[in-house]
């Protein structure tokens, strides 16, 4: 349940807090994007930092097969 609300918080989150500056602010985009940018570069870094994945299994996997593929051409 918690990546499902984590998901639609990320996702709608910065959408909502654009619509609230622009709406309060007689429809000023100068006033609302802004904000938007900011929840935008909050909520990447949230997803970022519960949805990482180890990146270094798939690289240690590309070198190993890189290698039997290097040393097969070479013999």
């Amino acid at each position: 349940m918690i990546k499902s609300f984590l998901k639609f918080a990320t996702d709608f989150g910065p959408l909502a807090i654009f619509f609230y500056y622009y709406y309060n602010n007689d429809k000023n985009l100068a006033v609302a994007i802004p904000p938007l940018i900011v929840a935008t570069l909050i909520a990447l870094i949230v997803v970022w930092f519960f949805e990482k994945k180890n990146t270094y299994d798939a690289f240690n996997k590309w070198c190993l097969s890189y290698i039997f593929w290097w040393s097969n051409n070479l013999f």
